[in-house]
């Protein structure tokens, strides 16, 4: 059956997620999308029509692929059975597929544009409203995901909060990649808005660990201040409801640093330092069982 078939290493089965423990988190992520997009089915038959609607053409025709189409992408050497336009990159990121694979019916459509949010939510940018290369479906297709919570709903808010910070920077000359003193502000303000409307938002550590970070960094273009502010938005981290490992490591981290080198408050410094070192004993402990 194994000569016939290309049997997953990774997949989503009722309620069972298997994934190879060395795929990159992207696959987590979709093959979780699916089952989130079960879930959902059943208390919300009307999602799929809605999803369906929108990857249409001008007539109303299906743009997914038709059924003989769809088996030769579970077949080994099926792919002499998709049409050639159905594999062009180009053309289905027009027609607001993320990869040829998406194009294939409505449920690695929902995975795989779910999985990007999550993994690559930057490049995923590029398509949404304002960026480079936006598209109208692609852009409906977020929406509607966030609707239902398949994404977080302040998701495309996150993803404007990110164009300020980027435009907060210089980007050519002698002072390429440092802040504009007066921008810089804007992205405070704007951080500040979001964290208050998207209260235990999963990107809030993140967030902080960024406030944080300008909040230090801007010490250079304005009144030199003290780093109690910066060190209160890192403690922040601390309490955030979703507990980010990266950006709580990092915190701990710059917490141990601050007190230690700038602050010279050794004791202080010495029990983040044991926080830190705790935390990450912890985490990979919990991640090896």
């Amino acid at each position: 059956l194994q000569i016939i078939i290309n049997c997953p290493d990774n997949y989503c089965l009722f309620d069972r997620v298997v994934v190879n423990n060395d795929e990159e988190i992207e696959t987590y992520h979709h093959e979780i999308k699916h089952k989130k997009t079960f879930d959902i089915i059943k208390k919300h038959p009307e999602f799929v029509r809605r999803w369906k609607y929108l990857a249409t053409d001008e007539n109303g025709n299906s743009l997914y692929l038709e059924d003989m189409e769809m088996f030769g992408q579970y077949i080994r050497f099926g792919e002499y059975l998709i049409s050639k336009d159905k594999k062009n990159l180009e053309k289905n990121l027009i027609l607001g597929f993320l990869d040829n694979y998406s194009r294939t019916n409505i449920l690695e459509d929902i995975a795989v544009l779910c999985a990007k949010a999550e993994a690559h939510p930057k490049w995923l940018s590029e398509y949404l409203s304002g960026g480079p290369k936006e598209n109208k479906r692609i852009v409906d297709k977020v929406n509607l995901a966030q609707e239902y919570n398949l994404i977080p709903k302040e998701f495309t808010d996150y993803i404007k909060l990110k164009k300020v910070l980027e435009n907060s920077y210089y980007a050519h000359g002698p002072e390429g990649g440092k802040m504009d003193s007066i921008k810089y502000k804007i992205f405070m303000e704007k951080s500040e808005t979001f964290l208050r409307k998207n209260s235990q938002s999963v990107y809030e550590a993140e967030i902080r660990y960024t406030r944080a970070q300008v909040l230090a960094e801007s010490q250079k273009y304005i009144p030199k201040s003290n780093l109690e502010p910066a060190i209160e938005e890192y403690k922040k981290i601390m309490t955030c409801e979703y507990k980010d490992s990266m950006y709580y490591g990092l915190a701990l981290l710059t917490l141990k640093s601050l007190y230690k080198f700038e602050l010279k408050e050794e004791q202080i410094g010495d029990i983040f330092e044991e926080a830190e070192n705790l935390y990450w004993k912890m985490y990979w402990n919990e991640t090896q069982d």
